[in-house]
C-alpha cells in the first residue's frame, strides 16, 4: 500500500492547524474588546404578590352570641375586671364569658342551670383572634310592663366596659363593641350605643352607687332610655326595639350639665332631671319628650358658694313620679341657706290636657329641727347679731300655711300658771310634775313680755349651750340629744318634757316626729288676744313633717302611691374605719292626695318595722367592687324592703304589709340578704347561706310559694325572664 503521509508532513499539518486556529482566537477576542457587551438580563424570578388581607363583614352584633332559648331565669356573677387587655386577658385568669348563668325547666318542669355557655363568642366562625373575650355582664333589664309587644320582650345585657381591641386573625381590627346589648326575642342583637363603631361613651353606672337611683328607664311602649356620657357630655337616648331607632335627648341650656338622675312618665311623653349645671346651680328640668331639647325649669338652686368643691352636694336629693295621677315629687335641702325656707317637699300635678306648668307647683316646707337651729345660729348667735326680729319673722312664717304674719304676737302668757305640771315621761318614772312658770315674765309695767323682748328674755336668761360649737358632737344617750336642740334650750325641758310627751304621745315614738317640734300653740297668738295664731292643718304639719324627713330620702312611686324611705342616723355605732355614726335602720312613709290635702302616713305594719338602711357607711365604694345593692324596689301595686336584720324581705301592697318569706323553707338558711329583685309576679333573692355559700329562691306574689333555684354563687343581678 503506498504511503500517504510522512511523519514531518503530519507534524507541519498539526503546527499549522494549531497556528490558524490561535490567530483566529486573538482576532475574534480583539473584535470583542472594541464591541460593547450585549446587556446582561438577571434571572427572572416569580412575581411576588402582597399578602391578601381577607375581608371580614361580620358586624359587632354578630360577634358575642347569647343562647337564651327556653331560658327561665338569668343572673350574672361578678369576676374581678382584667387588669390587662388583648391577648394577656386569659393570663389574667378571668372568665367574663361566665359571668352570665341562665336557669331553664327540664322534662319535669324543675329548674336547672343551662349547662352550655349563655355567652358565646364565635370566633372560629368569623376568625377572630382566639384571646378574644368580652367583658363581664353586670346587669340585665327586660321591659318590666306586660302590655308591650313582643318585639320589646328582649333581655338588655350590661357589660362592665366596652370592648374596642379585639382583633381578627389575620391582625386586622375587629369591630369596637358597645356596652350595652339588646338580645331581641329571636335572638338576634343589636349594638345599641354603637354609633359607626365608635363605643366611646359611658353608661351612667355611678348611680347604683346614688341610693340605687337607675340610669335606665322604660315606658309603658317598650322603650328603653339610657342616661350615657358621650363626648364629655351626659345626654339620655331612646330606644324603640320596634324599629330599633334610636334617638337622643341633650338638654340645651348655657353651660356643662350634669345629670345626677332622671325619671320617665309611664307613657313616655315627659322626662325629669336632676341637673347641675357648672357645677354652681342645681337644676331641676322637664322635657317634654316630642318637642326635644327645650327645658322647663322646676326647680333652680344658686349652690355657687360651695362650688369651689369638686363634688357639690345637690339641693335636690330625690324624684319621684306617682304612675296613676302623673304627680311628680321632689324634696329640696336648702343645706346652703341659714333659714332653709325653700327647703321641703315639691308637688306637681299634670295638668289635664297632658302638660306640666310650673303655677302649678305646691310646696310643703319642712318643719324639722334644722329649720330652728340653723336659723337662730344666723339671725342670733352668728357673729353676735341678735336679731331678734328677723328671727320672730322666721319663727312666725311657720304659723300657717299662706305665711302671713302680721297679725301674729309671741308671747309668754301660756306659761304663768304652769307651776306644777304634770307630765309623761317614759325615761323617768319618778319625776311626774315640773316647774314652768319660771318661762314666764313681765315688763317693768306687769305686762307679758312679748315680741322681741321675751325672745331676747329667754335667750339671754334660759338658753344654754351644752355643747359649744368648737366641741366634738356626741351622744350620749336621748337626753343629750334633746339639749342639743336649740328650742329645748331656750324654753328649759317644756318642749321635751311636756310637749312632745303631753301633745304627740305616741307619735313622738315613731321614729320621724322626735324632736322636730316647736311649741307653736303656746306662744303665738292673734294681736291683743289670747286666741292662739298657730291654724296649720294637722294634715299640712304630717305633710311638713314628712317633708323634712324626705332630706335624703328616696322616692318610689306605684299604682298605690308615692313612698319615702328614710334612713335613720345613729352617732353611737363605731365604723370599721373608727369613726363614729352610721346609719342604723331606714322608716318608710306613704305619701297620698286626700281631696287636695296632701298628708303622710304609714299604713298596714310599716310603723312597727325597720328596714336595712339605703346607705352603710362601711359599704366600699370602691371600682372595682360590686355594684351598689338597693334594699328596696317597687313595682306597680306594692314596695318591698329588705328587714334591718336582713333575713327576711317586706312587701307591702293594698294596704298591707307581708313578711314574704314566712312561708319559704329556706328561710332557716339565710345568714344574709345580699340583693333581690321585683317585678309584677315575682320576687327573687340571693342570700349568703349559714353554712357557707349562697342561695337563690323565687317567690311567687300571688301564691307566696318559693321555688329554690340552682344557683349556688353570689350574684349582682337577677331577672325572671317574661
Amino acid at each position: 500500500m503506498k504511503k500517504l503521509f510522512s511523519k514531518k508532513e503530519i507534524l507541519f499539518t498539526v503546527l499549522l492547524s494549531s497556528a490558524l486556529l490561535f490567530g483566529f482566537a486573538a482576532c475574534s477576542n480583539e473584535q470583542n474588546e472594541n464591541k460593547p457587551l450585549p446587556e446582561q438580563k438577571p434571572e427572572e424570578k416569580p412575581e411576588e404578590k402582597p399578602e391578601e388581607k381577607e375581608t371580614h363583614t361580620a358586624k359587632s352584633s354578630d360577634l358575642i352570641k347569647f343562647n337564651m332559648n327556653d331560658v327561665k331565669y338569668l343572673a350574672t356573677q361578678w369576676t374581678d375586671t382584667p387588669t390587662v387587655r388583648g391577648a394577656n386577658v386569659r393570663a389574667a385568669g378571668t372568665k367574663p364569658i361566665k359571668s352570665l348563668i341562665a336557669v331553664k325547666d327540664d322534662d319535669k318542669g324543675e329548674p336547672v342551670i343551662e349547662v352550655s355557655d349563655v355567652i358565646e363568642v364565635p370566633a372560629q366562625e368569623y376568625k377572630l383572634a382566639d384571646w378574644c373575650e368580652p367583658q363581664p355582664v353586670r346587669e340585665i333589664y327586660q321591659c318590666p310592663y306586660d302590655t308591650v309587644e313582643d318585639a320589646c320582650r328582649g333581655v338588655y345585657s350590661v357589660f362592665a366596659g366596652r370592648v374596642d381591641w379585639w382583633k381578627y386573625q389575620d391582625g386586622t381590627d375587629a369591630p369596637h363593641i358597645g356596652q350595652i346589648m339588646y338580645v331581641k326575642p329571636d335572638g338576634k342583637n343589636v349594638d345599641i350605643l354603637n354609633f359607626n363603631n365608635d363605643v366611646d361613651y359611658i353608661l351612667a353606672t355611678w348611680q347604683k352607687e346614688n341610693d340605687g337611683e337607675d340610669y335606665i328607664q322604660f315606658d309603658e311602649n317598650g322603650n328603653i332610655f339610657i342616661l350615657v356620657i358621650k363626648n364629655g357630655k351626659h345626654v339620655v337616648y331612646r330606644y324603640n326595639p320596634l324599629n330599633d331607632e334610636l334617638k337622643d335627648y341633650s338638654v340645651d341650656v348655657n353651660g356643662t350639665l350634669e345629670v345626677n338622675n332622671f325619671h320617665i312618665t309611664r307613657d313616655g311623653k315627659w322626662m325629669f332631671l336632676n341637673t347641675m349645671v357648672d357645677k354652681k346651680y342645681n337644676n331641676l328640668y322637664a322635657l317634654e319628650v316630642k318637642n326635644g331639647s327645650k327645658p322647663l325649669t322646676l326647680y333652680h338652686s344658686d349652690l355657687s358658694s360651695v362650688s369651689h368643691n369638686d363634688d357639690v352636694e345637690y339641693s335636690v336629693s330625690s324624684v319621684g313620679i306617682n304612675p296613676s295621677t302623673n304627680m311628680v315629687y321632689w324634696y329640696v335641702n336648702e343645706y346652703t341657706s341659714a333659714t332653709r325656707q325653700n327647703s321641703g317637699l315639691y308637688v306637681l300635678q299634670r295638668s289635664t290636657n297632658g302638660s306640666y306648668y310650673t303655677e302649678n307647683i305646691e310646696f310643703y316646707y319642712g318643719l324639722g329641727e334644722w329649720n330652728w337651729t340653723s336659723a337662730a345660729d344666723y339671725y342670733i348667735k352668728e357673729n353676735n347679731k341678735k336679731d331678734y326680729k328677723g328671727y320672730l319673722e322666721y319663727l312666725k312664717s311657720f304659723c300657717n300655711p299662706e305665711r302671713d304674719i302680721e297679725n301674729i304676737e309671741f308671747s309668754l302668757a301660756s306659761f304663768k300658771n304652769m307651776k306644777d305640771v304634770a307630765i309623761k315621761d317614759p325615761f323617768d318614772e319618778y319625776n311626774t310634775k315640773q316647774d314652768f312658770s319660771t318661762l314666764y315674765k313681765e315688763d317693768a309695767n306687769g305686762k307679758v313680755l312679748t315680741e322681741e323682748a321675751a325672745l331676747k328674755y329667754l335667750f339671754e336668761t334660759k338658753f344654754v349651750d351644752v355643747i359649744p360649737e368648737s366641741a366634738e358632737w356626741t351622744w350620749d344617750g336621748a337626753q343629750e340629744a334633746i339639749q342639743q336642740t336649740l328650742w329645748d334650750s331656750i324654753f328649759k325641758d317644756f318642749v321635751h318634757r311636756y310637749y312632745n310627751y303631753n301633745k304627740l304621745g305616741d307619735k313622738f315614738f315613731d321614729g320621724w316626729y322626735a324632736y322636730c317640734h316647736f311649741p307653736f300653740e303656746y306662744v303665738m297668738f292673734e294681736k291683743g288676744t289670747t286666741k292662739s295664731a298657730y291654724t296649720m292643718p294637722s294634715e299640712y304639719v304630717d305633710s311638713s313633717e314628712i317633708a323634712a324627713m324626705c332630706d335624703q330620702g328616696i322616692i318610689l312611686a306605684n299604682d298605690e302611691g308615692t313612698w319615702v324611705l328614710k334612713d335613720v342616723w345613729d352617732d353611737t355605732i363605731i365604723r370599721a374605719d373608727g369613726s363614729k355614726g352610721n346609719n342604723s335602720h331606714s322608716v318608710a312613709f306613704q305619701l297620698t292626695d286626700n281631696k287636695g290635702n296632701f298628708v303622710c302616713k304609714q299604713p298596714g305594719n310599716l310603723a312597727n318595722l325597720k328596714f336595712k338602711p339605703r346607705w352603710d357607711g362601711d359599704l366600699q365604694r370602691d371600682e372595682d367592687d360590686p355594684w351598689y345593692k338597693k334594699p328596696f324596689a317597687a313595682n306597680t301595686r306594692g314596695i318591698a324592703a329588705i328587714s334591718v336584720d336582713q333575713k327576711t324581705i317586706y312587701y307591702h301592697s293594698k294596704g298591707k304589709t307581708i313578711d314574704l318569706l314566712a312561708n319559704d323553707t329556706n328561710r332557716g338558711e339565710i345568714s344574709a340578704i345580699y340583693s333581690f329583685s321585683l317585678d309584677e309576679d315575682k320576687l327573687i333573692y340571693n342570700a349568703t347561706k349559714r353554712s357557707g355559700g349562697h342561695l337563690m329562691v323565687s317567690i311567687d306574689l300571688a301564691t307566696k310559694q318559693a321555688t329554690k333555684l340552682p344557683i349556688k354563687t353570689q350574684v349582682e343581678s337577677m331577672l325572671g325572664v317574661k
